[in-house]
């Protein structure tokens, strides 16, 4: 199985298939890169598809130290530069989209042409000049991932969902890939995740950015995935009725429609 070792010694395991432009993509808090295994499919035909689990999720290295989005952002570059990687376009699912902007923040790298946003708010918590935040205290859902995170997962991911009920068959790899990862690494980037805004670095974003959000989203409303799109110099906005907040995968034909038209309209740069 394709793996990356990083700087500081952790085994970041991949999916890689197809071949083409590449397309990196990143799932969210908890979750393993095989929630990204129909895009994949469908996109291999043209593109090469790099699945990443980040460290502490799915198979990759579990160490102790590192779940901070700034390490996050680090990883991915190293996977960039040690793969040699030009032209890409990142796609992050959620707490995913922070560790891309942290990315972008950090290294700006010429080696990536776009940026794709999934169910992402640029600030988590409500605060007195943001209205669109994560409802539930901070505090009890870490207390609650600390003493229980299989128990957390389990009731964590029907939630994910709007019009798609995941049958036993689905729940059951669902649970398990997200059970697979570490919980004092979730934990913790979670926490970081929580008191992170990205507001002030959005105009700065000098590639295209396409945000997708499910209308139906409690945790990241709709709206706040609509600024981002405001906010950025050239960025795009699509808006999933059907959806909660994971729309590549309860309307996973349109998702995967709106994501080839945004890789088509992109300049093609170093080959």
């Amino acid at each position: 199985m394709p793996e990356l070792t990083t700087n500081d010694g952790v085994q970041l395991h991949y999916e890689d298939s197809g071949s083409g432009p590449p397309i990196v993509f990143l799932p969210g808090w908890s979750m393993s890169s095989r929630w990204f295994d129909d895009q994949a499919s469908a996109l291999a035909a043209d593109y090469r598809v790099l699945q990443v689990d980040p460290r502490g999720h799915g198979r990759s290295g579990q160490p102790r130290h590192g779940y901070r989005l700034a390490r996050s952002a680090h990883d991915l570059n190293e996977l960039l530069e040690s793969l040699d990687l030009h032209d890409v376009v990142v796609v992050g699912w959620s707490l995913a989209c922070s560790s891309v902007l942290s990315f972008w923040e950090l290294f700006r790298s010429p080696r990536v042409r776009g940026l794709i946003l999934t169910a992402f708010t640029p600030v988590m918590l409500p605060r007195h000049d943001w209205s669109w935040g994560y409802g539930d205290d901070p505090r009890e859902v870490i207390e609650a991932i600390r003493l229980d995170h299989a128990g957390f997962v389990r009731s964590f991911i029907p939630t994910l969902f709007h019009t798609h009920i995941p049958d036993e068959g689905e729940l059951a790899w669902m649970v398990d890939s997200s059970t697979q990862a570490a919980p004092w690494g979730v934990e913790a980037i979670q926490w970081d995740h929580f008191f992170q805004d990205w507001r002030d670095m959005l105009p700065t974003i000098d590639v295209p950015v396409l945000v997708i959000e499910g209308e139906q989203d409690k945790n990241t409303p709709w709206q706040a995935g609509k600024y981002v799109a405001d906010a950025v110099p050239d960025g795009r906005f699509e808006l999933f009725h059907h959806s909660c907040h994971v729309p590549f995968y309860e309307e996973p034909e349109r998702f995967t429609a709106v994501v080839r038209e945004f890789l088509l309209s992109l300049p093609r740069g170093t080959p």
